[in-house]
């Protein structure tokens, strides 16, 4: 199951506190870079081809660019922060 739930948005960026348990989530964003921050768990971030992998663990902060897509795996509470479009 996946939940996501928006802690603050205005007119310079937003951020929500996303919760991945045992799911594959598709993540990106067409218009703006996206922060990541691993909060809790472990899991694997891939390229959408699946050509690339990095081992996600608690601390760590991973920066997506605008228009690029990712899978995001495991059990892992995220906090995620952006631009809003």
């Amino acid at each position: 199951s996946i939940t996501v739930a928006e802690l603050c948005e205005c007119d310079k960026f937003y951020a929500e506190r996303i919760a991945i348990n045992d799911s594959t989530l598709i993540f990106g964003n067409e218009n703006s870079f996206v922060s990541i921050t691993v909060l809790e768990g472990d899991g694997v971030l891939t390229d959408i081809f699946g050509q690339n992998e990095i081992l996600l663990k608690k601390g760590m902060s991973i920066f997506i660019p605008a228009t690029y897509r990712v899978n995001l795996k495991g059990k892992l509470k995220l906090l995620t922060a952006g631009m809003p479009f």
